[in-house]
């Protein structure tokens, strides 16, 4: 099986940066906290993903690739359709920087990365960002807080600030049901 490059070492990002109250918390430039997810069952944090209404998700059926992970395409910002694995042990969206160059997102002052994560292949510089929509089929979420990776990814990680604000997620006969 191909490993990922770097992408599956951000979900050590949350392991190392779980706060004691639910939330996942990374460091600013400064040095300052800042939080930027909680875990599921933790209260909703304000500015949270929420569904755009009831007419417009569906059940979804995403099946193992040929990797053995739950990938699919998801149209963002209702511009480019981009691959994600679904990560349930990744606390945020995570885009590489090819990814925010195809959306227009990738920050143009060195400045707005403002974040740092540790990872296996050391220190990383992350910039915060608001998706105004995910969709997937007929799934789709609103006002997703994302982080944009300085350097490139094969794929982005759809994190569990998108999954938790679905009815409900689960494994069912090998394949993931998102509702």
């Amino acid at each position: 099986m191909p490993r990922l490059p770097a992408l599956c070492r951000f979900a050590v990002f949350a392991a190392l940066l779980a706060a004691p109250a639910g939330r996942v918390v990374a460091a600013e430039a400064d040095g300052s906290p800042r939080w930027l997810a909680q875990r599921v069952g933790a209260p909703a944090l304000p500015g949270s993903p929420r569904l755009l209404s009831p007419a417009t998700y569906g059940a979804v059926v995403v099946p193992l690739d040929r990797h053995g992970h739950y990938s699919v395409q998801a149209r963002v910002n209702d511009l480019h359709s981009i691959e994600f694995i679904i990560d349930t042990g990744a606390s945020v969206v995570l885009l590489g920087r090819n990814h925010a160059e195809t959306l227009r997102l990738y920050p143009r002052d060195r400045a707005q990365f403002s974040l740092e994560a540790r990872t296996a292949n050391g220190m990383i510089k992350l910039a915060p960002v608001t998706l105004s929509e995910i969709r997937i089929d007929r799934l789709s979420v609103a006002q997703v807080p994302a982080l944009i990776s300085e350097h490139e990814q094969e794929v982005a990680l759809l994190g569990m600030n998108f999954l938790r604000q679905l009815r409900r997620f689960e494994v069912r006969n090998g394949d993931l049901v998102l509702e």
